[in-house]
């Protein structure tokens, strides 16, 4: 595979169809993709990495995508991630995810937009994200969210990352208790 074909399929597969109509031989051939990108980092493919999560898991495939992009330059990564949060672009699921992965400050304005959405499991994700992030601007928009928040799972969600989020500003936290982060 050249890196050209790499990045013609993943143009095509913007994003990839959802789980109940991809076909195997388009699984096999992203996979291949990816692990090319996870070889040889290219920052056009991040974007194009970004983009093609469709509606499910990929059965399975799509959680490699994180593999690619984590060999990619982390400020081209960082910067599309912050864009598409910005903008609500994107299988939310997947980016959330992934920001939560590779914590940056900059996805703070893109996330408080999200922390509102109508979804209660994208609002369960924005919180992981901040908690990740950890730092004051993540906790200051976790504490705005307490009281609107309506869903009960999404409120517990938000009070366990406020208390570890101000325990680990305060420099007392229990690193044993904070979320793992690659």
């Amino acid at each position: 595979m050249t890196e050209e074909d790499a990045l013609r399929f993943l143009q095509l597969h913007q994003p990839m169809s959802d789980d109940a109509e991809l076909l195997e031989d388009e699984l096999v051939t992203l996979s291949s993709v990816i692990e090319y990108f996870t070889l040889n980092p290219s920052d056009e493919a991040v974007p194009l990495l970004l983009g093609v999560f469709g509606r499910g898991d990929g059965f399975g495939v799509y959680q490699h995508v994180e593999d690619a992009l984590v060999r990619q330059r982390r400020g081209v990564v960082v910067a599309e991630l912050a864009r598409m949060l910005g903008a609500s672009e994107g299988n939310l699921f997947w980016i959330l995810q992934i920001a939560a992965e590779l914590p940056d400050v900059s996805f703070c304005d893109g996330l408080e937009q999200l922390a509102a959405h109508e979804d209660p499991e994208v609002r369960a994700m924005v919180v992981v994200a901040l908690e990740a992030i950890g730092d004051e601007v993540s906790l200051s928009v976790l504490r705005a969210r307490v009281d609107a928040e309506v869903d009960t799972e999404v409120r517990s969600l938000l009070a366990t990352a406020i208390a570890r989020s101000a325990s680990m500003a305060a420099g007392d936290a229990d690193p044993s208790l904070m979320p793992t982060r690659r």
